[in-house]
């Protein structure tokens, strides 16, 4: 079981330089170049040499990835040629073959999907699945099986506030091959401008349910996973389709009752603390001293990818 960190938001840096502490020990970067508005940030091992490697997506300088050398980062050209505005990055083992594959969203061009032969090399397989449309702002990109057939699935979130480009859930047919079944499934958000996505059981049904987060007050998405390969929008009742200005989302049992409770990022307004009361959830951010106003950042923790 894989524990894979993510970092969403957007921040700018002309020139890093600087000291992190990773792991308990000190971590260096070195007149590292190139990362302006970087979009996203991966931390996974993808060496499986028990140091965390860090991956960034980029405004104009494509993926880029370092390995962690016991905390000295060494940049490893793994993905060269892949360009454009790199947003949503993730290291899943889509094919179940043992080792981590890439997936990326990209800004208004094809998808990147690199399957990983082992020893870290890859074969750039994007060309030979379905992309749905290479003309959308695509932002995020999540992963869950929905259907229990033992493959994981992506949710793509597309930042659209015009034309007909709505989200995508992307179906794990097996050997690299992706179907968009949204549409079909009833959860392909509108045309919305979507920011994250999330999986989670949130009724301990045994099934991933599914969150939708979107900017500019056009309210969230919540989608219950039926079980026999539907979704039911319950948002309302659930009390999670509120408006804000969505960035980054984040679940946890943080009062230990034995459910999940929501974290939701915000701009001007505050950041909301969604606390679940029996599949019904509540703001409690003011009464936590979690409010925030104006935080765009939030760090995830996905297990079990």
């Amino acid at each position: 079981m894989a524990l894979v960190y993510f970092f969403s938001g957007f921040f700018f840096s002309p020139k890093l330089n600087a000291q992190f502490t990773l792991m308990e020990s000190n971590a260096t970067f070195n007149n590292i170049t190139g990362l302006n508005y970087a979009c996203g940030l991966s931390c996974y091992d993808f060496n499986h040499d028990g140091w965390d490697d860090i991956t960034f997506a980029t405004h104009t300088d494509g993926v880029r990835t370092f390995q962690n050398n016991q905390g000295v980062f060494e940049e490893l050209y793994l993905f060269n040629g892949f360009y454009g505005q790199i947003r949503g990055i993730t290291w899943v083992d889509f094919d179940h073959d043992g080792d981590a594959d890439f997936f990326a969203a990209r800004y208004m061009d094809s998808m990147i999907i690199m399957r990983n032969d082992g020893d870290l090399n890859f074969t750039d397989i994007s060309a030979s699945t379905t992309n749905p449309s290479t003309q959308a702002n695509c932002h995020g990109v999540s992963w869950g099986d929905y259907d229990l057939d033992g493959l994981p699935d992506a949710y793509v979130s597309n930042y659209q506030v015009a034309g007909n480009i709505r989200s995508w859930l992307m179906h794990n047919l097996g050997n690299g091959q992706f179907e968009n079944v949204a549409n079909a499934l009833g959860v392909s958000n509108g045309v919305k401008p979507a920011f994250q996505s999330s999986w989670m059981d949130y009724d301990l049904d045994g099934d991933s349910d599914l969150m939708v987060i979107n900017d500019r007050y056009a309210g969230n998405s919540f989608y219950r996973n039926n079980g026999d390969g539907s979704f039911t929008n319950v948002g309302d009742e659930t009390g999670l389709n509120i408006e804000l200005d969505g960035m980054g989302i984040s679940w946890t049992d943080l009062d230990h009752d034995l459910d999940y409770d929501l974290y939701i990022s915000n701009t001007d307004s505050g950041s909301v603390l969604l606390m679940n009361e029996d599949g019904v959830f509540h703001d409690q951010a003011e009464n936590s001293n979690l409010k925030f106003p104006g935080a765009t950042l939030i760090w995830r923790r996905v297990v079990g990818l």
